[in-house]
């Protein structure tokens, strides 16, 4: 990459834009960032921010697509030491929700954030949800395989089953009337405390 007289970079990987676009996002909120800040924090240029993102949505945009491709991976690399289908369950939603509550409730503009996801990358989030449940549906199938239970389990084929336990996952991160969202902690051990109640109740476990 070259330098200009200013000893900012001229040219930049738009991923290097991507993780300073991350990094402020969370820091000082979506709104309070400007382009121009995200082109300071990476040393470049601000026409260099908009040759490769077009508008702050734009840039939202890959970074939500950014933390899915991060959380999918994190889910994969917690089910490599699993022995078991319902220890891959338990992992891959711990993976995926609690470190994300975590990482959303680091944030001063946690609710803003949350908010742009929503009215800005929201189809983003529902692709990548497609492809967690289509993961977390495989762990399903091995947890009723080594239980020896066949499906459909009380009506839930794996595809539905996986959407329900996505669900129950999600709930454990929201806030309780009137105050603030759980911690990373909080919502994994609500999780834990949940999840050998389901199973128990589908069967896949003793």
């Amino acid at each position: 990459m070259k330098k200009s007289s200013t000893g900012r970079v001229r040219r930049s990987d738009p991923a290097l834009l991507v993780k300073a676009a991350r990094a402020l996002f969370v820091q000082y909120g979506v709104r309070r960032t400007s382009m121009e800040d995200v082109a300071r924090h990476a040393n470049v240029a601000k026409g260099t921010v908009y040759l490769a993102f077009d508008s702050k949505d734009a840039l939202f945009r890959a970074v939500c697509e950014d933390l899915c491709d991060e959380l999918l991976a994190r889910s994969e690399e917690a089910v490599g030491s699993a022995r078991t289908g319902t220890e891959r369950i338990r992992a891959r939603l711990v993976a995926k929700y609690a470190w994300l509550q975590g990482y959303v409730n680091a944030s001063p503009h946690a609710e803003e954030l949350l908010a742009s996801k929503d009215s800005v990358a929201g189809d983003v989030l529902k692709a990548m949800d497609v492809r967690f449940a289509k993961l977390l549906a495989k762990d399903l199938e091995l947890a009723a395989k080594e239980a020896r239970v066949t499906w459909p389990i009380d009506g839930f084929e794996a595809s539905e089953l996986a959407r329900v336990l996505m669900r129950i996952a999600r709930s454990c991160g929201l806030p309780d009337e009137g105050r603030a969202l759980p911690t990373e902690a909080l919502a994994k051990s609500r999780l834990e405390a949940l999840l050998p109640v389901v199973l128990r109740g589908l069967r896949l476990v003793d």
